[in-house]
């Protein structure tokens, strides 16, 4: 991927993240050992995720799913910069079969299908689209943000973020 599609991909996770109150570390799209770029979320994302494991009810379904979007929502940033509304598994082209193993590993304990998830994550992206992009340019420029600057640039949207 390119410099801005690293950072398109990479805003796509944040905006997620701030959408679904998961709290984020830092971003870097610098290489790291593992990938070209990448967004840690706070150690509480995985307590949090361990601890709704396996329960039915619908707090613990949304956290699960909230993560799972949130992984998926890279991908689908930069599927919508390249234009392409199609639902092919071309997960590599986006840098993400990563994400996508992640938020597959999720699905069970969320209680709904594969093809859900797709689709409310291409939702939230295309309402989010606007703020993904603000972010990436800013993103693309500072090269490393902590979570006190995504927040501050987060909050700098115009017209809210929107979930589902």
């Amino acid at each position: 991927m390119t410099s801005p599609e690293l950072a398109i991909h990479e805003a796509g996770h944040l905006v997620a993240a701030d959408a679904y109150e998961l709290p984020v570390s830092i971003v870097s799209l610098y290489r790291n050992q593992d990938s070209a770029a990448h967004v840690e979320l706070s150690p509480l994302v995985d307590q949090n995720i361990r601890s709704a494991w396996g329960k039915k009810d619908a707090k613990s379904r949304a956290t699960i799913a909230a993560a799972a979007i949130t992984y998926m929502a890279g991908a689908y940033a930069v599927r919508q910069a390249a234009g392409d509304s199609g639902d092919g598994m071309a997960w590599d082209i986006y840098g993400a079969s990563g994400d996508y193993e992640s938020a597959w590993a999720l699905l069970p304990s969320t209680g709904v299908g594969w093809d859900w998830m797709k689709r409310k994550t291409a939702l939230f992206v295309a309402l989010n689209y606007p703020t993904i992009l603000r972010l990436a340019r800013e993103l693309q420029t500072k090269r490393i943000m902590t979570s006190g600057q995504i927040r501050t640039s987060i909050e700098g949207r115009s017209d809210g973020l929107h979930t589902w």
